[in-house]
């Protein structure tokens, strides 16, 4: 039981992260999804855009930003991750809308 609170905490702590990203991915998604592209295209792209922004806190003096999660545990590495997964869930539930309505 409690690694499930454990995980949990980490879970909301990361989305704390997430939804500083959130609008601009999920317009992001609605737009290329109104063009017409596959949802392989919208994936790459969003794995591309969350490394760049995973580089930017590694590499350019981001790091103190990251302190808060560290110090409860949560590693850079599990947060990005549950970024990608989160977002990959989003974008599929934008593209399935647009994609409706179209």
């Amino acid at each position: 039981m409690h690694f499930l609170s454990a995980l949990t905490l980490k879970s909301r702590l990361s989305f704390l992260f997430y939804r500083k990203i959130l609008v601009a991915m999920a317009i992001l998604t609605a737009l290329i999804a109104l063009t017409g592209s596959p949802f392989e295209v919208i994936w790459i792209m969003k794995i591309v855009l969350i490394g760049l922004v995973l580089l930017s806190y590694e590499y350019v003096d981001k790091q103190d930003n990251l302190v808060f999660y560290k110090n409860f545990g949560i590693t850079p590495v599990f947060l990005f991750a549950f970024c990608c997964f989160a977002d990959s869930i989003l974008s599929l539930l934008i593209f399935k809308t647009v994609r409706s309505l179209l």
